[in-house]
C-alpha cells in the first residue's frame, strides 16, 4: 500500500485487535545499530505487471489474522 509501519506500529496493531491490556517493552540492548525503525514493502512491480491492487488495508488485514486465530 506503500504505507510504511515500524514493528512498535505493528505490534500495537496486534494487541488492540486482540483487545488485550498487554504493553510493549523495547530492551535497548538487544537493538542493533542495523536495524530499520521502519519497513514498507514496495508493491509496485506487481501492480505493474499483473494490475494487482490491495483490497484490504494492512490494518485490516492485521485485525482479520488476530481474530481469525483467537477463534481456533
Amino acid at each position: 500500500t506503500g504505507v510504511e509501519h515500524s514493528v512498535r506500529d505493528v505490534a500495537e496493531m496486534i494487541i488492540d485487535a486482540s483487545r488485550k491490556n498487554l504493553s510493549i517493552e523495547q530492551d535497548q540492548e538487544r537493538v542493533r545499530e542495523s536495524d530499520r525503525p521502519f519497513l514498507q514493502a514496495d508493491i509496485s512491480k506487481i501492480q505493474s505487471d499483473m494490475g494487482w491492487q490491495p483490497e484490504v488495508t494492512f490494518e485490516d488485514g492485521i485485525t482479520r489474522l488476530v481474530n481469525d486465530y483467537l477463534t481456533q
